[in-house]
């Protein structure tokens, strides 16, 4: 098997022809345990939350493609998680990992959401999103994201963007040239 192979083994549940959020979040929990450069988290467990939830979340929109809520083997093996999940596992300072890792990454993307969330609900609407980066988007780009034109929203709550959604715009709002941003 090759190293993505043996990745996505391990990281399924049993039997599973592709791994879930709830899988990375599993094992990647052992990185909030074990890693120096993420020592400071243990004592804020809902820092430790959001993190993963980022990280996650970033994996995600780099790496499936279909936005299926899964990775699939040959997903795994095209990816670079692989090679970086090396580096995190040798490098001390998590903020020189930049693919999904970097706690600096996440620590401006759930800043500027908490700064939009100005009720700490957990969810965003149209007048709250239209506020991002000194009102950047307009009414028109908010609509559209609202009504799901480039991704189907996944907070649950009619027109409200949750904090996953708001990564994924996020990340696609800095880097317009990624394959899931266009």
């Amino acid at each position: 098997l090759s190293g993505g192979a043996r990745l996505f083994h391990l990281l399924r549940d049993g039997d599973a022809r592709h791994v879930t959020r709830a899988d990375w979040r599993r094992h990647l929990a052992a990185l909030l345990d074990t890693h120096p450069g993420l020592e400071f988290l243990k004592a804020t467990p809902e820092f430790q939350d959001r993190y993963l939830e980022c990280v996650v979340e970033r994996i995600y929109y780099t790496n499936d493609r279909a936005d299926s809520g899964r990775l699939t083997c040959p997903e795994i093996e095209r990816s670079n998680l692989l090679r970086v999940l090396r580096v995190v596992d040798t490098e001390a300072d998590i903020n020189k990992i930049n693919d999904y890792f970097s706690y600096e990454h996440f620590y401006v993307l759930y800043c500027k959401f908490w700064e939009l969330d100005t009720d700490h609900d957990f969810l965003l609407d149209r007048d709250d999103v239209v506020k991002l980066g000194n009102y950047a988007l307009t009414y028109r780009i908010v609509d559209r994201v609202f009504e799901g034109a480039c991704r189907r929203l996944t907070s649950g709550a009619p027109d409200r963007l949750g904090y996953q959604d708001f990564i994924w715009l996020l990340l696609s709002e800095e880097d317009k040239t990624s394959e899931t941003a266009m």
